[in-house]
């Protein structure tokens, strides 16, 4: 019997030694897997970040283009306004005047300023073009870059519920 006690308690030892392995190992491994999977997240959130960097600086271009776009066509629409005014106002005053300088004069002046007015509306409809496809661009920069931040706002909420589970 003497034999046996110690034999016994060796065996309970070794039982309980067994289970706190077998403890300790399963949470290794689960220490494994939840680094991994943090590891997995971070770097999902690493090229989102970089992905929505550069998204920014295509929003930027995109919204330069746009600027620039509407400029040149009020900067065009404003030179065919003066024209036009310019013009009415010769018209205006050729029917007015009775010096037969000005009469001879203003036919001429008219003319030239009604060539300049056919030669800027062609870049006016360009400049139009121009802009409609700038703000266009613009668009699609912008529902990419929403796309990208649901992906990181959906991202935040997986890690944010793995943080819960965790605790």
């Amino acid at each position: 019997m003497k034999l046996l006690l110690p034999l016994l308690c060796c065996a309970a030892w070794m039982q309980a030694q067994t289970s706190t392995d077998s403890q300790l190992l399963n949470e290794v491994r689960q220490l494994r897997q939840d680094l991994a999977t943090t590891t997995l997240s971070m770097q999902r959130t690493q090229i989102l970040l970089y992905r929505l960097q550069l998204s920014d600086a295509a929003m930027t271009r995109a919204t330069e283009r746009v600027d620039q776009a509407r400029t040149q066509l009020t900067g065009i629409q404003q030179r065919l306004k003066n024209d036009a005014d310019q013009i009415q106002a010769m018209q205006d005053e050729l029917n007015r005047t009775q010096d037969s300088a000005q009469k001879a004069r203003l036919p001429n002046m008219i003319a030239n300023l009604k060539k300049d007015l056919e030669n800027w509306t062609p870049n006016a409809q360009d400049a139009q073009s121009k802009q409609i496809d700038a703000e266009s661009q613009l668009r699609t920069e912008q529902a990419k870059r929403d796309a990208l931040e649901a992906a990181l706002d959906k991202l935040d909420k997986q890690l944010e519920a793995a943080t819960a589970a965790r605790q």
